[in-house]
């Protein structure tokens, strides 16, 4: 985990507006997470959980400690005839994931599709 400081947002959003975030931070495990929170607590900087950027505007420097889920593991938690149950970490793209299911003949997401984000953010 690399936390880096005075980041430009501009390859983070849709946008491509530019933005400056004091810390930025991917994190791939929830152990990171939590290291990155006790960092940005420590720092006294407020978290702004940040997805692919689609459905924000930001502007100037945000005095925050920007977090990034780069987590995109799908686990099957349960799977019979009738029912299938998955975990989809938060930094999932949403429409990949939709297309995915599909793919398997999992159904129920499809008319959840074309929306921009990630799983954590976008439904």
């Amino acid at each position: 985990m690399n936390i880096a400081r005075n980041v430009s947002l501009k390859p983070f959003n849709t946008l491509g507006l530019e933005a400056t975030a004091a810390a930025l931070v991917h994190v791939s495990c929830v152990e990171e997470l939590r290291l990155a929170l006790d960092w940005a607590a420590a720092h006294s900087l407020p978290v702004l959980p940040w997805g692919e950027g689609s459905n924000l505007v930001p502007v100037g420097r945000i005095e925050c400690c920007v977090i990034m889920q780069a987590d995109a593991t799908i686990e099957v938690l349960s799977d019979s005839a009738e029912q299938q149950q998955l975990r989809v970490c938060a930094g999932r793209n949403w429409h990949t994931l939709v297309q995915e299911t599909v793919a398997n003949g999992l159904f129920g997401l499809e008319n959840l599709a074309l929306i921009p984000g990630t799983v954590g953010a976008a439904p």
